[in-house]
């Protein structure tokens, strides 16, 4: 069975296991968006079951939420809010630089994060 984060509760997520959050890491590419000491270093996620197949395809492989830092309440907000509000900026070519750098377009892991920890709201970061 996977790993997976608690719920917004403390304890199990909520909803069906289909939208229960599942920690993922792949480590970062030596591309030119990414600085070099950050270079392999793990970039961790959070992504519901239906997600996980085609992150695999990207690199992505299963990993324990707590060591990720994924498994609480607020440190799910955060990553929301963060990833997010990086799936908001620039234009395409943005987009796709940080998809260089992230394995994966901020949009998708930023929906990914809205199944889990619920819709984000420009300007209203999680401060748990």
């Amino acid at each position: 069975m996977p790993a997976r984060a608690q719920g917004l509760d403390g304890n199990d997520a909520p909803g069906s296991d289909q939208n229960s959050p599942i920690c993922m890491a792949r480590p970062h590419d030596a591309v030119a968006q990414v600085r070099p000491e950050q270079r392999g270093k793990p970039f961790h996620i959070l992504a519901v079951q239906g997600s996980v197949a085609g992150l695999e395809a990207k690199g992505f492989s299963i990993v324990d939420c707590a060591k990720a830092k994924l498994g609480q309440q607020g440190q799910v907000k955060r990553y929301r809010d963060t990833i997010c509000e990086l799936a908001s900026k620039g234009n395409e070519a943005v987009q796709n630089q940080l998809e260089r750098a992230l394995g994966e377009r901020p949009a998708t892991l930023c929906a990914n994060a809205q199944v889990i920890a619920g819709r984000w709201q420009r300007g209203q970061s999680s401060t748990e």
